[in-house]
């Protein structure tokens, strides 16, 4: 959650019914609409692959045991779940779901707002939470919190896969995508890598090539080459360019962490 709004992304296999979400989720200061995806058992979350706060999930024809199986991963992951529906047949396993919102179409713009005041009544107060935790010396860790995220979902083929980020190892960028490279297996995504390099934690992922960031904890070794270039060496015999632009900033975090 950033500031007062909240991130929100919308599941919604027709155009037309993720159109109609997406405006009336536009008109909504308190929201930030992140992505939309109409295939989500298959594409998972596209653009920035970060999980939102809340989903707003369009059933449209889906049956009762994918609903059952999308909310599974999604509560799983974090962020809440706002239903939309042709009719009241999902109602009572929504409720048994625990779904943080539901409404039936035609969508009614005041149904649809109250339902999603709800869901974002929600989303404020297991933030509220979860600095609670962390405040109170708990278990949670400030990269687990909103705006800075503890997990990343990417899709490979037909599986979605729950990305730690403690497990990257470093991240590389090619033409509007980049592969995340986690002990020793390589996820791709679709987005913009300044987007990625501000959500992650400073003290550890640094920038060290236009197309690069690498977690400064898996640096082993850092060999001269010429010029002010450097190549990082990771603990797994990984060897990446650390160009003259970005070397300041990884000296810098080094600095910083010891």
């Amino acid at each position: 959650m950033q500031g007062t709004s909240i991130t929100v992304t919308v599941v919604a296999r027709e155009a037309a019914a993720q159109n109609e979400i997406a405006s009336l989720l536009r008109h909504d200061s308190g929201c930030e609409l992140i992505d939309d995806c109409n295939d989500f058992e298959h594409d998972g979350f596209p653009g920035s692959g970060l999980v939102p706060d809340l989903v707003v999930f369009d059933t449209g024809p889906a049956s009762s045991s994918l609903l059952s199986e999308l909310v599974g991963d999604l509560t799983e992951l974090g962020c809440g779940i706002l239903v939309v529906a042709p009719d009241e047949r999902f109602a009572l396993e929504a409720h048994q779901l625990r779904v943080w919102g539901y409404v039936t179409r035609p969508l009614v713009p005041e149904a649809f707002y109250r339902a999603l005041e709800g869901a974002k009544t929600q989303v404020r107060r297991k933030a509220l939470e979860e600095l609670s935790v962390t405040a109170h010396g708990g278990l949670g860790r400030p990269e687990q919190h909103r705006g800075v995220p503890g997990r990343l979902m990417v899709k490979s083929r037909d599986h979605i896969h729950v990305v730690k980020v403690d497990n990257i190892d470093w991240i590389e960028a090619n033409a509007g995508y980049y592969w995340i490279h986690t002990q020793g297996k390589k996820h791709l995504l679709r987005g913009k890598m300044k987007r990625l390099e501000e959500s992650l934690p400073d003290d550890r992922f640094v920038r060290i090539h236009r197309s690069l960031i690498v977690n400064i904890d898996r640096i082993q070794e850092l060999q001269h080459v010429a010029r002010g270039e450097y190549h990082a060496i990771l603990n797994d015999g990984t060897k990446l360019s650390v160009s003259r632009n970005y070397r300041t900033k990884l000296f810098s975090a080094f600095a910083r962490a010891s």
